[in-house]
């Protein structure tokens, strides 16, 4: 989510732009990660920076933590999830944790899409 990012439309007089205000003159974000368990209880982190395997990795060791049964994630084939460092650190926890992925270019089977789109929608409906 953005600062300065423009939901919705705006008006102006025939032949001019319309321009829509932003708070601030710098542009701030923040992003999430999420996971949504088949009971529907949420787990997220946010950050700054940018989505990268030691990210993602922070992500998997704070979801298996702690946990007494092996943990089953189903997720999207965002080329973050498949990178050598995140394979490599699969195999060696495959006890604790075990990944599949879904189908290519397939959002409405990922339930964390939907959890976006309200998100998204809730954040930008305020003033």
């Amino acid at each position: 989510m953005r600062s300065n990012d423009q939901r919705g439309r705006s008006y102006s007089p025939k032949g001019q732009t319309p321009v829509a205000p932003h708070c601030g003159r710098q542009r701030r974000r923040v992003n999430y990660i999420a996971s949504v368990s088949n009971g529907g209880s949420v787990r997220f982190m946010l950050y700054t920076q940018s989505f990268d395997g030691p990210l993602y990795l922070r992500f998997l060791k704070r979801l298996v933590q702690g946990r007494q049964h092996k943990l089953i994630v189903i997720t999207d084939r965002h080329p973050v999830h498949t990178r050598r460092l995140v394979q490599d650190w699969l195999e060696i926890h495959k006890d604790e944790i075990e990944i599949f992925y879904l189908p290519s270019y397939s959002p409405d089977l990922n339930p964390a899409e939907y959890l976006n789109n309200d998100v998204k929608q809730q954040v930008h409906d305020k003033p």
